[in-house]
């Protein structure tokens, strides 16, 4: 097939993302002549390729190429977006609403679609308070369910209101005619293809999904969804605290769930630096432990414009520090250190030092130097005790981490147990959250103890987080304990297909089978260019987390 022929046919699918990768690979690998034709039609295809899937890496290839164009913004008013995985491979189809004399569905709908999208109407009157009649269109044929429901609820008030829904916000779900949002099924593919054609998209789900990630705003109500993207939300300052309490308190997942619509509904340009930051480091830090690889690349390329900037040390140290998690979750030291230097070229507080010495720590882990890793973890523990009570909990733990690769197995777990029995005042939802983290080091203490049996105990009354930060490891390090390959290949077989690309979580797995006695597990840790010319045993060691 030819090209212009692969690049139609994934337009017609209502994929232009891919049509664009394809014409991108074209130019990157093709003669003259194939890159010349291929630079035409990224031309094209740019005018058709939605802001949500304008990716860190299409911009560039836009901006090497030259072309000197960006996607449209795409809001409209009484349009609304949804994911139909009923189509081919899948695709979001959308939905266009406009007020008329009585309500207007297409007739090739079938009757379970028809009256979805009825109630979904009624549920739109019924938010509006006024008697309002629609004419529904859809851009493709050929699916159907109750899960267009909400983004035709959506933009049939966005038609009323006169007011354009964002199209960086997509929506999938059902609505009763009361206005209530409720499950709609196959919710693996929708994300699968939420991450693959609109990247950059926050989306509106059913409150009752499971593990709902940052990028995904979960929903009970049409109202609340309208609440969600902004009309007739709460103020931006209100949102702002919100992202900084739950920021503070641990919660990431909902840090940056506020995080992004704060930066859907203000927009950068409206937000000062500072908030601009503060919201960076929260989506940075949910990218992390959430292990979202394109969040990352986003968040990394929104701050490295604003690393000149003259803000407070907090801030810019816990956007720095996150920048430097990054780089050592990627197992790049290169990138770790470059981060690194530009943290250091600045001067800081006691409170902003512990934030960059706390990522320095894990750099020097990455690079085998254990005992700078230690004193890093005592000099920050220091601080905490001088002028950051409620992080002390936090500073026990990297120190038991920290002592327990430099071979104090016994004096980690006393540093774990104090951490266990830290008092952090008000911030208790806090210390439930680092709790997981602290029984992880604790219970790693007690089989270097030889005490397996009370390491199992601990990870049974563990609590549990959602996504793979700390859960994966609980995990490994049980199937460690029992000795039990198969509860290590279940790990593995359960992780989504995005997880298993992930450089550190491959690893992850890699050791805890050559702690198992894999010797080819142990090939492919050192295998890793951070790893090269050094043994499995010691690799295994400065694998940090």
């Amino acid at each position: 097939m030819s090209l212009r022929a692969a690049i139609r046919r994934a337009l017609d699918a209502g994929r232009p993302e891919r049509a664009w990768d394809l014409a991108a690979g074209a130019y990157e690998r093709g003669d003259s002549r194939v890159r010349y034709d291929a630079r035409r039609l990224l031309k094209y295809i740019v005018r058709q390729l939605p802001r949500a899937a304008w990716t860190p890496e299409r911009a560039g290839c836009a901006a090497e190429i030259g072309l000197g164009l960006r996607p449209l913004d795409g809001s409209r008013v009484g349009v609304v977006a949804f994911p139909a995985v009923g189509l081919g491979g899948g695709r979001f189809v959308a939905v266009t609403a406009a007020r008329s004399d009585g309500d207007d569905l297409p007739e090739w709908l079938d009757d379970r679609s028809a009256a979805q999208v009825r109630d979904a109407l009624d549920a739109a009157r019924t938010v509006l308070g006024e008697r309002s009649s629609w004419t529904i269109t859809f851009d493709a044929e050929g699916w159907g369910g109750a899960s267009c429901g909400l983004a035709v609820a959506l933009a049939a008030i966005s038609a009323a209101r006169d007011e354009p829904h964002p199209a960086g916000v997509v929506a999938t779900g059902g609505v009763r005619a009361d206005a209530r949002v409720v499950h709609v099924g196959r919710a693996p593919e929708k994300r699968r293809l939420h991450r693959e054609a609109r990247p950059m998209a926050r989306m509106l789900v059913p409150r009752e999904w499971e593990g709902v990630r940052p990028a995904e705003l979960p929903v009970g109500t049409v109202a609340e969804a309208l609440e969600r993207f902004g009309a007739g939300g709460a103020a931006i300052d209100q949102r702002l605290r919100e992202v900084r309490d739950a920021d503070r308190g641990g919660d990431w997942v909902r840090a940056a769930r506020l995080a992004e619509e704060v930066w859907e509904r203000a927009g950068a340009g409206e937000l000062e630096e500072g908030e601009r930051i503060m919201l960076i480091g929260a989506l940075l830090a949910a990218a992390n432990h959430g292990v979202d690889e394109p969040a990352r690349r986003r968040w990394e390329a929104e701050l490295a414009s604003l690393l000149s900037s003259d803000q407070s040390d907090d801030l810019m140290a816990r956007a720095l520090g996150s920048r430097i998690v990054i780089a050592v979750d990627r197992l790049d030291l290169t990138g770790a250190g470059e981060a690194l230097a530009l943290a250091r070229a600045r001067p800081w507080g006691s409170v902003a030092r512990m934030h960059i010495d706390g990522s320095a720590a894990l750099v020097a882990t990455l690079s085998g130097d254990h005992e700078r890793a230690l004193a890093l973890r005592r000099e920050n523990l220091v601080r905490a005790r001088r002028s950051a009570k409620t992080e002390l909990a936090r500073c026990l733990g990297d120190l038991s981490d920290a002592l327990l690769r430099t071979g104090q197995p016994e004096r980690a777990l006393e540093a774990a147990d104090c951490a266990l029995a830290t008092d952090v005042g008000r911030r208790r939802g806090y210390l439930r959250r680092t709790r997981c983290y602290l029984t992880l080091h604790r219970a790693r203490a007690l089989l270097a103890l030889g005490r397996g049996a009370e390491a199992l105990r601990a990870l049974d009354a563990s609590a549990r987080l959602p996504g793979p930060d700390p859960e994966l490891r609980l995990r490994l390090l049980r199937a460690r304990i029992l000795g039990d390959g198969a509860l290590v290949e279940g790990v593995w077989e359960e992780l989504a297909g995005d997880h298993r690309a992930d450089v550190l979580l491959g690893a992850l797995i890699s050791r805890t089978r050559f702690q198992l006695g894999d010797a080819r597990a142990g090939r492919e840790l050192v295998a890793l260019p951070v790893f090269s010319g050094l043994e499995p045993r010691e690799a295994a060691r400065r694998l940090p987390y």
